[in-house]
């Protein structure tokens, strides 16, 4: 039988070395990517033969495909985005490439190869904006910051899909 695999996205941050320590413990092989990976973050599993990290664009079609192809996943996390709600304030453009662009290439690449796998993309309460009361996914959305707004966004997007 056949190794199970993940990709993490975007899996230097808090969610991805919480995913790929859990996954870890279930024996998948891992692949973390990163547009730079850091070598403290690295140093966290430098001794798991079951994890790797490459660096990856997220925004090249053609890098992707290959990795998803070379891998072939059973699920992929996507967790690229901005760093903090604050930050995308001031890096619009660029919050919104990282949630949205760079999911949407992954979902495309997936369907126009037909890889059987899960996709698993990260939301926020980001979504809903500045709301007092209890939520659920029938509450309102109306997000305040571009975290919030590309985060529905791709939300949306790969809800569709």
């Amino acid at each position: 039988m056949k190794k199970l695999s993940a990709i993490i996205v975007g899996g230097t941050g808090q969610f991805g070395i919480i995913t790929s320590k859990f996954l870890l413990r279930k024996n998948y092989k891992i692949i973390i990517t990163s547009r730079s990976p850091s070598k403290s973050k690295k140093k966290l599993f430098e001794k798991n033969k079951n994890l790797s990290f490459y660096k990856l664009d997220i925004y090249n079609e053609k890098k992707v495909k290959n990795l998803l192809l070379k891998i072939r996943p059973n699920i992929i996390f996507y967790y690229a985005a901005q760093s903090s709600v604050s930050k995308s304030f001031f890096k619009r453009k660029e919050t919104y490439k990282s949630i949205v662009i760079g999911c949407k290439n992954f979902l495309k690449i997936i369907n126009e190869t037909k890889l059987n796998c899960k996709f698993v993309n990260a939301a926020s309460s980001e979504i809903f904006g500045k709301i007092k009361k209890s939520i659920n996914i029938d509450t309102i959305k109306k997000p305040v910051s571009p975290y919030g707004y590309s985060k529905l966004k791709s939300f949306e997007i790969t809800k569709k899909i």
